[in-house]
């Protein structure tokens, strides 16, 4: 099952080398009001040459591909003054307009919607520096469909070298087999792939004749969703708050703590924390039937447990204020699922919520993403329209990654793992939000 897929930009995705010779075009412009000797057959040479020099001097670097270099080694060339306002000014024209010739190539865009509503990472690697494939990302309006950026400045090594793919497989926290990575060269992006493990598309301009060493080619990067077996569907386009219920919904956030271990203290002194909430996390998996849970802990101390618990009046009015609005709620929790059915039932919640999914009937927990894209999967709805509210921040950074909204109950202190979308202290504060 593919869990990732990688993308090459330059002339993969886009354009890059038509806006690139733009580029140079009114770079050479700007440089001939200045320099009025100055011919484009001269300038063309220089730079060429200059851009040799840097790749062979900087070699297996990203700064092999800085363009402020290669004008800075061409003015040398050419025996001009190395003003830095002159280079300076001459490297932002040539990326202005790189920029704003920058095109899509077609279908690229409602394919990369298509993976991301399919619950699958979608992550760059690129050869340039981390600022300039940023800058394309979001010129080309694309930058929220991606979820990480890997570049030869930050690996340290260029396409193919393993390090750069390997990183990669590291943020998306997947398996080369796992992945898959899609781009333009056969040098750079399908042999290195292949040496990693990773499944490798050949995207080209024409179907080719001859057999390359891709495991896939293709003519339109449509074409990729065949590959990695998906289809687009028909999700809801309406938003949608996915709750916790401990510590969001009820009002206790540490039910093991604060309410399950005091009162089975009550029936057995010796009971250690350790002991009830290892065998709790077993239970909220459906690892262990409820006999063997209340080995640990007693049946009555689990009904009291339960019947302990309170409603937050504030959350039950954000879930009526949602629910007038047309904003479909869901629940997302740790809890067993038996638990999770009564204490629904119990205040009469499930006449807000449309989705409930708990870990016990899936064995997967927060912040396994497995868990995310399970409740995605049944409430049938898009990531970018999802609102996930969590007390506790480590349960919503997977979220992220999946293109979720993330919001943050900050009700205590806790370690900062990742800058959520949101930060409340109220759930009363929803209502600003949605």
């Amino acid at each position: 099952m593919i869990k990732l897929v990688l993308l090459d930009i330059d002339d993969t995705i886009c354009n890059s080398s038509k806006a690139y010779e733009y580029g140079l075009n009114k770079a050479y412009n700007f440089l001939k009001k200045r320099y009025p000797l100055l011919n484009k057959k001269v300038f063309l040479q220089t730079y060429t040459k200059a851009r040799a020099q840097i790749y062979i001097e900087l070699s297996g670097t990203a700064s092999m591909h800085n363009r402020f270099l290669y004008f800075q080694r061409m003015f040398e060339l050419l025996g001009l003054s190395l003003d830095p306002k002159v280079l300076d000014k001459i490297t932002e024209v040539f990326w202005n307009n790189v920029y704003s010739h920058l095109r899509l190539s077609p279908r690229v865009k409602e394919t990369l919607n298509t993976i991301k509503e399919n619950n699958i990472k979608i992550g760059v690697i690129s050869d340039l520096m981390a600022h300039v494939q940023i800058k394309k990302l979001e010129k080309l309006g694309i930058s929220k469909y991606i979820d990480f950026i890997v570049t030869s400045e930050e690996s340290g090594k260029e396409k193919p070298h393993p390090s750069i793919f390997l990183l990669a497989l590291k943020k998306g926290n997947c398996l080369p087999e796992e992945a898959v990575m899609v781009g333009d060269s056969i040098e750079r992006d399908i042999i290195g792939a292949k040496n990693v493990g990773i499944t490798s598309v050949l995207v080209t301009k024409e179907k080719r004749k001859n057999p390359t060493p891709a495991d896939y080619s293709i003519t339109n990067i449509r074409e990729l969703l065949d590959i990695i077996h998906i289809k687009g569907k028909r999700l809801s386009n309406n938003k949608i708050v996915i709750l916790d219920l401990m510590g969001t919904v009820f009002t206790k956030g540490h039910i093991i703590k604060d309410v399950l271990l005091p009162i089975t203290k009550r029936k057995n002194k010796d009971v250690k924390y350790k002991a009830i909430k290892e065998v709790y996390v077993k239970y909220s998996l459906g690892g262990i039937t409820k006999d063997a849970f209340n080995k640990v802990v007693p049946r009555k101390a689990e009904e009291k447990m339960l019947n302990s618990i309170k409603l937050n009046p504030k959350a039950k009015a954000v879930m009526e204020y949602l629910k007038n609005k047309g904003v479909r709620i869901g629940v997302l929790s740790n809890l067993p699922k038996n638990w999770g059915e009564y204490l629904m039932s119990k205040f009469n919640l499930y006449s807000y919520v449309s989705t409930a999914v708990f870990s016990g009937e899936y064995h997967s927990r927060k912040p396994n993403d497995e868990l995310y894209k399970i409740f995605m999967e049944k409430a049938r709805v898009k990531p970018q329209n999802c609102y996930l509210v969590d007390d506790k921040l480590a349960n919503i950074k997977e979220a992220r990654f999946l293109s979720m909204k993330t919001i943050w109950l900050k009700r205590e202190k806790q370690d900062i793992v990742f800058i959520p979308d949101y930060v409340i202290t109220n759930i009363s504060d929803m209502k600003k939000i949605i």
